[in-house]
């Protein structure tokens, strides 16, 4: 990566107009865990210009890092809207909406990343692991587990080798359990 800087800033005395130079930097900044000097490059490529669509996804998935999900949520709104079949966008703009609890939206992110690329488990895996997190509004507790299970269990179908999918899985099952036994006990009670 330092050769990769070293070439890339070269390459931006050479051209300092580039935003291309300045998101391949920040992408190498970001490599290099320098988080705010890839930040400070990938504002640059998005100032010089603003359809920097893998710039602005870059910005999304840093800002998100940090927490700071309003300005992931809008970085990656942009880059959705520049650019509508874009995968990883969705897919970020998802997470960045779940750690801004707009999990209905986030919802409809993952979703649009499944129509894109419905191949591509992460969208699945992030979906099932925010039903797990149980707080998603609108469902009962025992459709939102039921819906990790089916979400997790894609995942696992499509040859996900994550090393967390089954204790996730487990889980899924021993809380959906849990919930329909309340459930039916909530509905002799009444």
């Amino acid at each position: 990566f330092e050769l990769a800087e070293r070439i890339l800033l070269k390459a931006k005395d050479v051209d300092e107009k580039n935003p291309s130079i300045y998101n391949m930097l920040g992408f190498v900044f970001m490599k290099m865990d320098k988080l705010n000097a890839a930040i400070d490059q990938f504002k640059k490529a998005v100032g010089l210009d603003p359809r920097q669509v893998e710039a602005r996804n870059n910005l999304g998935v840093l800002f998100h890092r940090a927490h700071d999900y309003e300005a992931a949520v809008e970085q990656l709104r942009q880059a959705v809207v520049l650019a509508p079949h874009f995968y990883d966008a969705y897919l970020n703009l998802g997470n960045a909406l779940r750690g801004k609890r707009s999990y209905r939206e986030a919802e409809q992110a993952y979703g649009t990343a499944l129509t894109i690329n419905p191949q591509d488990h992460r969208a699945l895996y992030n979906m099932g692991l925010m039903y797990l997190d149980d707080e998603v509004p609108g469902y009962s507790k025992s459709e939102l587990y039921k819906s990790a299970i089916v979400q997790l269990e894609k995942v696992k179908q499509m040859g996900s080798r994550d090393p967390k999918l089954d204790d996730y899985l487990k889980e899924a099952k021993k809380k959906h359990e849990r919930a329909v036994k309340a459930e039916a006990r909530k509905l002799k009670s009444k």
